[in-house]
């Protein structure tokens, strides 16, 4: 299985004044057998942007979609779905990785 190490996003600026912005990455798997949230912190990273300014961040989710057992890190079969966003309770895209 090949699962992204990196998600990237481009981050917009969209007023006058410059800004500070964590993006966060959270992953989601349906049909998970495991007992863990429904959304998981999977990596995060800070961008400071000038007023207008745009730029694309990459957010590195490390261990996020493994989890250990009596024998090492595994991962979990099936899909996950990665959503990113500035909290849990904002997150704007979505996508979906086997």
């Amino acid at each position: 299985m090949h699962l992204p190490r990196v998600a990237t996003i481009i981050v917009r600026n969209t007023g006058d004044r410059a800004g500070k912005q964590v993006i966060q990455a959270y992953l989601f798997h349906p049909d998970s057998s495991l007992d863990r949230p429904v959304r998981w912190l999977a990596g995060f990273a800070t961008v400071n942007l000038g007023p207008g300014e745009s730029r694309p961040v990459e957010v590195t989710p490390q261990r996020a979609f493994e989890h250990w057992t009596d024998n090492g890190w595994a991962t979990e079969s099936g899909t996950f779905s990665p959503h990113v966003g500035t909290s849990v309770t904002d997150l704007r895209h979505v996508a979906y990785v086997d």
